[in-house]
């Protein structure tokens, strides 16, 4: 579970790296040159990771915050909208 976690973040991470560079050139908030495919299980991977650890018990979430991990379920399922292509 840990090294599921640690990828999608370092996923989001990528795609945000590269949506804040695109903007910075002047291009569009969102990066052309990742498949939107790969961007919606990114995000769908990290909004479920995300949401799970949300869920978790607030004594063995703060256990769990400890080691780096956070769930905060208005992220989660920003991600989640986001993977669905839903607006709010």
């Amino acid at each position: 579970m840990r090294t599921t976690i640690t990828i999608y973040r370092t996923l989001y991470k990528y795609i945000n790296t590269m949506d804040a560079e695109s903007l910075a050139r002047g291009g569009p908030a969102e990066d052309p040159s990742i498949d939107v495919h790969f961007r919606s299980g990114v995000y769908l991977g990290a909004g479920m990771s995300t949401l799970i650890l949300s869920l978790l018990p607030q004594k063995l979430l703060t256990i769990v915050e400890l080691f780096g991990y956070k769930g905060d379920r208005k992220e989660a399922l920003a991600l989640l909208c986001r993977a669905g292509g839903w607006s709010q």
